[in-house]
This record gives C-alpha cells, sequence and structure tokens, in this order.
C-alpha cells in the first residue's frame, strides 16, 4: 500500500448499535411501560415542581428552576467568596439530614428517582428546606 495513501480509520463506540446495548435499551422501555414509570413521572412532577419553586423564599436562594423532576437551586451572597461556597454548604446540610445533593460552585441539584411518590418528594423538600435554615442560621442571616 502506498504510505501516502490516506487511510480510513473506523472506530464507533463500544455500545453503538450494540446488541446487548439494544437489547438493553428494549428492555428498558419495557419496563418503563410496564411499571408505569412515564405516567408517575407526569403525575408528580408538578408537585415536585411547586415545592421547587417555594424554596426561593429563603433569602440565600437567587433562584430555584428545574423541569419535570429536575431541579437547581442557586445560591446568593454578599460576595463572590461566600457565593462560591454556597453550593458545598447545602450540599453538607443536606447529607447531614441524609439527603444527597450535587453541588456545583454556588449551586445545589438533584434528581430523585422517576419512582418517587408525593410522600417522598415532600420528605426530600422538608430536608432541602430544613438545610437551607441551617446555612442561613450559619451565615447569620
Amino acid at each position: 500500500a502506498d504510505p501516502d495513501e490516506a487511510v480510513l480509520f473506523s472506530n464507533g463506540f463500544t455500545y453503538s448499535g450494540h446488541p446487548v446495548a439494544a437489547a438493553a435499551a428494549l428492555k428498558n422501555m419495557e419496563i418503563f411501560e410496564r411499571e408505569g414509570i412515564l405516567e408517575n413521572v407526569l403525575d408528580v412532577s408538578p408537585h415536585f415542581q411547586e415545592r421547587l419553586a417555594a424554596l426561593s423564599k429563603y433569602e440565600i436562594v437567587g433562584d430555584a428552576r428545574g423541569m419535570g423532576l429536575l431541579g437547581c437551586i442557586e445560591g446568593k451572597a454578599e460576595d463572590l467568596e461566600a457565593e462560591r461556597q454556597l453550593g458545598q454548604m447545602i450540599d453538607e446540610a443536606c447529607e447531614e439530614r441524609g439527603l444527597l445533593v450535587r453541588p456545583l460552585i454556588n449551586m445545589a441539584v438533584f434528581s430523585p428517582p422517576l419512582i418517587i411518590t408525593h410522600e417522598q418528594i415532600d420528605e426530600m423538600f422538608d430536608i432541602l428546606e430544613q438545610a437551607l435554615e441551617a446555612v442561613e442560621r450559619k451565615l447569620g442571616l
């Protein structure tokens, strides 16, 4: 072969069209349909978003936003350095109370399981509220 000839190196992802990945995806879709998971998400999402929006009442919350069962609390503080610590502070206060959220700079994001119930949403947001109150106390607000 001519060394100057362009050589096509074809490479794909392990899961691209792989029969096992396709079978897993089909089984996943079957479970979603059988268990009514989409219907549950449609049922509980308005309650989730209502509880999320209510977090805006806290002084350290600059924005509470989300869609479906995705949520984000964006913290606000007096200066940039304090603001950078808010996500971690909210995360630690939540974890002390048994809830895991994901800190990202001045934000805490969360996405509960799609099978979550109304009661579990209330428990989750009750913990979030307790955590926000604790962080505000810690900051002297």
